[in-house]
């Protein structure tokens, strides 16, 4: 005589075709949130951050899809105040340079760190903008945000990797909190006309500012009061 074995209850699956998919979307949608820009515990200036090794332009990640499509919004240039106009800033070779020192020119401010990931995504771009518009009155400046006390020598081995083009600055602590107020957060770009008033401001990555920034220099080259932008690109 044998003995039946008792039957087995069927096992639950626990994770299922829906929600492997629904954890998927979360995960790719806080992806694209945290894609787009470097939070303010990111941007110190007291050196406790040690830059990140980089990687070449040439090799640099594709752009993700912005979180958020940019719109227009400023509509009329804005007047720097003086603090930011005549802020001291250092450049790699130990230069002084202010901004109001380039009026007469297009100014294309970024503000980033070696360190951040959106701020390398969009370098290529800039490297671009500069070599295309070097010879119509557009100057390309990054700013970075790290301490030039003890960051000198890893940013100057940045800029040799990636090739860059325009000139690299450090600005003392109360410009660079001047120029990053009030999100504080990086990427940012300031687009400048050649009065030096402020056309228009982009927080965060997303690859349609490269072509906005060349759409507003071509407008102000041009004589024209470019129309506004949204300044956030991401929230």
């Amino acid at each position: 005589m044998t003995s039946e074995q008792p039957a087995r209850a069927p096992e639950k699956k626990i994770w299922t075709g829906a929600r492997l998919a629904s954890f998927a979307l979360v995960f790719s949608l806080l992806a694209v949130a945290l894609s787009s820009g470097c939070g303010p515990t990111d941007s110190s200036r007291d050196g406790s951050k040690v830059a990140a090794s980089p990687t070449p332009a040439s090799a640099a990640a594709s752009p993700r899809k912005p979180a958020q499509q940019p719109s227009s919004a400023r509509t009329t240039p804005t007047p720097l105040p003086d603090e930011l106009l005549n802020a001291t800033m250092t450049t790699l070779d130990g230069k002084s340079l202010k901004l109001s020192d380039l009026k007469g020119k297009v100014v294309v401010l970024n503000l980033w760190a070696t360190w951040c990931g959106p701020c390398r995504r969009e370098i290529p771009d800039f490297i671009k903008i500069q070599e295309d518009y070097k010879e119509r009155g557009v100057e390309v400046l990054g700013i970075t945000s790290e301490d030039e006390r003890n960051t000198a020598e890893s940013v100057v081995e940045f800029v040799k990797d990636f090739e860059i083009n325009y000139k690299v600055v450090w600005v003392d602590a109360k410009g660079w909190e001047a120029l990053l107020a009030p999100r504080y957060a990086i990427p940012q770009t300031y687009v400048l006309g050649t009065d030096g008033n402020l056309i228009d401001k982009f927080v965060g990555y997303s690859p349609q500012v490269a072509t906005m920034v060349r759409d507003i220099a071509d407008q102000a080259l041009g004589g024209q009061t470019p129309g506004g932008r949204t300044d956030e690109t991401a929230k």
